[in-house]
């Protein structure tokens, strides 16, 4: 089974004037969850700019505008994941005060047991929950800032 989520979080709060015909989805602890669905991609003018390069497949311009714009009163994460069978791509930056705050950080996972010479960091230096973190999700050391927002409550992003 695979999970695939293109998405902006930040506060619920900082949604109230969003703009767009953008759907917002509550998310525990006070956050919300802009899905960035093929349809709010095209509406946030599409594109084929790569503000970080190679480092996401769905961060145009445009949604890269809307985080600049959200996050002049809260910060703002855009996340990418990718997974399916244990194989996939986390990739996460955070925006704050309309500029770069922490990121872009990307990360590759394999399935255990396959040896590609490098470890996966530990759980809360994965990419997503470190932007989540970054964000001020909490979490008890039994889970992580994924699980404590209910990020795993949807495959994809279309769902939300």
């Amino acid at each position: 089974m695979g999970y695939e989520l293109c998405a902006l979080v930040t506060r619920a709060d900082a949604l109230d004037d969003i703009g767009h015909d953008l759907r917002a989805v509550p998310l525990r602890q006070g956050f919300a969850l802009i899905p960035i669905t093929s349809e709010v991609f095209d509406e946030l003018g599409g594109g084929l700019a790569e503000p970080f390069g190679d480092t996401f497949d769905f961060l145009s311009g445009g949604v890269r505008d809307l985080a600049v714009r959200l996050s002049a009163h809260h910060p703002v994460a855009y996340l990418e994941i990718d997974f399916f069978g244990g194989i996939g791509t986390q990739s996460s930056v955070v925006w704050s005060d309309q500029t770069v705050h922490a990121g872009p950080h990307s990360h590759d996972f394999n399935w255990h047991g396959f040896d590609r010479g490098e470890p996966d960091p530990p759980r809360e230096q994965w990419p997503v929950n470190a932007a989540l973190i970054a964000l001020g999700a909490t979490h008890h050391p039994s889970s992580d800032a994924f699980d404590a927002l209910g990020l795993g409550r949807h495959r994809n992003t279309g769902q939300w």
